[in-house]
């Protein structure tokens, strides 16, 4: 049996609170132009962020990783793109980690 803890989940618009009846979300971090980033991205497949917040990863179904660092403040956010090849099977699940970000395709793990 899975408890969501209170306090968790990291939102992405101060808005959801208000939007989903309060519940369980709060409001903890907020990174400039990552929704507008994230919208542009119409193949997203799947959208991680570890618990800290530190950065954010859209992955999309060309198996293109998009990682968006966002500072402090949030501010000022820089974007790197990661390509993967080599294992052409389909991205079945992901993870964001403090350190690295874990993708499974159908025969393997890939970090």
């Amino acid at each position: 049996e899975r408890h969501l803890q209170q306090n968790r989940l990291s939102p992405l618009s101060s808005g959801i609170n208000a939007e989903y009846g309060g519940g369980p979300w709060k409001h903890s971090r907020t990174c400039n132009a990552l929704n507008t980033i994230q919208a542009t991205k119409t193949q997203k497949k799947f959208i991680v962020s570890p618990q800290s917040g530190r950065y954010t990863a859209i992955i999309d179904i060309s198996r293109n990783v998009y990682l968006y660092m966002c500072t402090e403040g949030g501010n000022v956010g820089t974007m790197s793109i990661v390509s993967i090849e080599g294992d052409m099977s389909e991205i079945v699940g992901v993870t964001a980690r403090e350190s690295s970000i874990l993708l499974l395709t159908e025969d393997s793990f890939i970090r």
